[in-house]
């Protein structure tokens, strides 16, 4: 498996029965070659999974995308919610497109300076997400902060269980329905950071290639 990547820690995203919504973020612990793969994850405590459901596994590891199908051998609670899947027949992969933007929904906070060390905090979503910025939703009704094109704010949200908070600027306003949406450019953004957000984009943009 050392032609794949697989490395202890590694952060990998399984879909239960194409359901795209309600991807679960596993931590890999081991493998034995041929025989089964082993992850661990909180939320497996909240799922319902037998092997006869179809489990589609990915990950990113330098610069690769990767993915395979699979099913769950069996589950286990204690000492820690652990799942041991089929070692995978055969494992896809594909490099990295040039980053692109792509379509989320990740709820966030935007947050806003309003003195030296006090912010105000709005409830949002990420609505579309690219290495350079982002496009945060905010709803109309719950909008009353006076942010308009170039000002700045924080935002803060998840990605593979990791909290992100990215320096923005504002470069266009737009009232849509009941929402107002915010084109943001990242002002300053860590390398660690950069990464994390490059590797959820390349994870997302490679699924239709990975199933193909």
């Amino acid at each position: 498996m050392g032609e794949y990547n697989l490395d202890v820690g590694l952060k990998m995203s399984l879909v239960i029965n194409d359901d795209n919504d309600n991807k679960i973020v596993l931590t890999l612990i081991g493998w034995d070659a041929q025989n089964f793969l082993l992850a661990k994850s909180m939320l497996l405590k909240n799922i319902r999974l037998t092997s006869n459901d179809d489990c589609v596994i990915r990950y990113v590891k330098d610069g690769v995308a990767y993915g395979f199908k699979t099913n769950m051998l069996s589950m286990q609670f204690s000492p820690a919610p652990m799942i041991f899947f089929k070692y995978p027949e055969d494992i896809k992969s594909m490099p990295f497109r040039k980053s692109k933007r792509v379509k989320t929904n990740i709820p966030a906070r935007m947050l806003k300076r309003v003195g030296a060390n006090q912010f105000s905090t709005i409830e949002a979503k990420i609505m579309d997400l690219s290495e350079t910025g982002c496009l945060v939703e905010v709803p109309s009704n719950n909008f009353t902060n006076n942010l308009d094109k170039n000002d700045g704010f924080f935002v803060n949200f998840l990605i593979f269980e990791k909290s992100i908070e990215v320096d923005c600027i504002i470069k266009n306003v737009r009232q849509k329905d009941d929402t107002v949406l915010f084109g943001s450019e990242f002002v300053s953004i860590g390398a660690s950071v950069r990464e994390a957000i490059a590797s959820f984009i390349n994870m997302i943009d490679s699924h239709a290639a990975i199933e193909t």
